[in-house]
């Protein structure tokens, strides 16, 4: 089971603040206490946290806990998992309370709830991926496909433009012989074709 201990106050608790050394913060576990298995505090620099075990009974012991420190215990217990209960709560000045069951979720729910943010984040940024190299890919698809129609347009003007020469081209040998002033006129002018000597 999992216990999580926050001092959300305004000060630090200090050793002197517990009233009846090591029962003034006890907590009732429902079932025995076999061990605890891991004790953790945040910031991580801070003092670690003392405890003793009697029956179903955790306490913990006198000690310095910083504001917005984090006390975190994992606690084996000999029975099924229940609500920690607060038991013993006689702290100078410092009103103990449960907080919210979010609070309070076991190990194994906070990592299905990690492990599905973790991959929820994965698909996303597989999901982006795939969409800026298919977008990628589109892009260079289409500048390929632009400059292949430019091309295309460019070889049309061509064959047009040798299309037209040629019946120029024709129409000049007929003018020629049947119309010499109109030949004069739209024909290019005839050069003799070079003899290839000095």
């Amino acid at each position: 089971m999992e216990l999580l201990i926050k001092n959300v106050g305004r000060r630090d608790v200090q050793s002197s603040d517990f009233v009846n050394a090591e029962n003034s913060l006890v907590f009732d576990f429902g079932a025995p206490v076999v061990s605890v298995l891991e004790s953790r505090v945040q910031p991580v620099t801070a003092a670690p946290i003392e405890t003793s075990h009697n029956g179903s009974d955790l306490r913990i012991h006198p000690g310095l806990i910083s504001k917005r420190q984090v006390l975190h215990l994992s606690v084996l217990v000999d029975g099924a998992e229940c609500d920690v209960a607060l038991k013993v709560a006689s702290m100078l000045e410092t009103p103990v309370k449960r907080a919210g069951q979010g609070d309070f979720e076991p190990t194994s729910k906070r990592l299905l709830r990690f492990g599905q943010i973790a991959i929820s984040l994965v698909l996303g940024v597989v999901t982006a991926s795939v969409v800026y190299f298919a977008t990628q890919t589109l892009n260079s698809t289409g500048e390929t496909l632009r400059k292949n129609g430019e091309t295309m347009r460019s070889a049309e003007e061509s064959l047009k433009e040798a299309g037209d020469q040629l019946i120029l081209l024709r129409n000049c040998r007929y003018w020629d012989v049947h119309d010499p002033e109109r030949a004069k006129k739209k024909c290019p002018e005839i050069k003799a074709p070079a003899s290839g000597r000095k």
